[in-house]
């Protein structure tokens, strides 16, 4: 959302102007249909905004500023890792994200990578799911998918993944254990 509100201020547009093409565009840099460059000049285009675009990118500058690890969810990453599970990061993501967040080390346990903009897929589609799937060469009730959002929960459930829904730490090892993997 903050950096949905520095577009705004940045671009001097007003909430119509960019929800009616925000969400129109974002999908294709999502998939990596487009670059970058040429979401922000489309954007700019269609909102006829007169305002010049920020050397650094606009979806960099407020995710820089806001970006807290979360050291407890690292901390629990790691111990999964050493216990010898398999894995993997499924994201819906950009590369200016992904290029941070590597530089933060966050990727470091997660053997597979599985970005929206490289493989042309985002969630809730069950193709990304299936793909990460076969990566890993596991079958669907041998994993369970994490996420914060309800509707990515739902599509990992309906391929037979054992989907939980990321409240806390604490709920997330909760669930863990219930499903018997011992953290």
């Amino acid at each position: 959302k903050y950096i949905n509100e520095d577009v705004k201020q940045t671009l001097k547009l007003s909430d119509q102007q960019f929800h009616s093409h925000w969400s129109k565009l974002l999908p294709d840099l999502d998939t990596g249909r487009i670059s970058e460059a040429a979401f922000w000049q489309k954007f700019v285009k269609a909102t006829q905004t007169n305002e010049p675009l920020p050397e650094v990118s606009l979806f960099l500058r407020e995710f820089r500023n806001h970006y807290k690890p979360q050291d407890d969810v690292l901390n629990l990453v790691e111990k999964l890792d050493e216990s010898g599970l398999r894995l993997a990061i499924l994201s819906n993501t950009i590369a200016s994200h992904v290029g941070f967040l590597e530089e933060q080390g966050i990727y470091t346990h997660f053997p597979v990578t599985i970005f929206s903009h490289e493989v042309g897929l985002a969630k809730p589609d069950p193709k990304i799911y299936e793909l990460t799937l076969a990566t890993l060469k596991l079958e669907p009730e041998q994993t369970f998918f994490v996420d914060d959002r309800a509707e990515n929960i739902a599509a990992a459930n309906a391929l037979g993944m054992h989907g939980i829904l990321f409240e806390s730490v604490t709920q997330l090892q909760e669930a863990i254990s219930e499903l018997g993997v011992t953290v």
